[in-house]
């Protein structure tokens, strides 16, 4: 993938810092990478509460902050707004799922640049 390096770095710096902020002590914080068709997936999942579905419906809105960041006064609801914008500026998309019962996973899908140098396909 081409990307700005510096901005993509906020990106997963925001994502990793809320999967942090959000987790219980001594739970997990997993990274992941692969192909989804023509797209990089860059995947941040953490074991922590989860949102509820309005909130996942507004995660991306600017100034907004779910449930959990209202009750804890955490921060000024920006950074996924940020982590949104980055990433459709690079011509991708992101993608939040929180099921029932907690834990959250953020997708961030940019799209694949393929050269001679490539050795590892897309999966179909």
């Amino acid at each position: 993938m081409r990307a700005d390096s510096g901005r993509i770095l906020q990106v997963f710096s925001n994502l990793v810092g809320n999967a942090v902020k959000y987790s219980p002590p001594g739970s997990t914080v997993g990274l992941g990478a692969d192909f989804a068709g023509a797209e990089v997936r860059l995947t941040v999942s953490d074991d922590g509460p989860g949102m509820s579905e309005g909130d996942v419906a507004r995660a991306f809105e600017r100034g907004w902050q779910g449930t959990l960041g209202r009750e804890r006064g955490d921060g000024a609801g920006l950074g996924l707004a940020i982590v949104h914008s980055l990433v459709e500026r690079h011509g991708g998309h992101v993608v939040l799922t929180s099921p029932p019962g907690g834990g959250t996973t953020v997708s961030v899908c940019l799209p694949a640049v393929y050269t001679s140098k490539n050795t590892v396909s897309p999966s179909p």
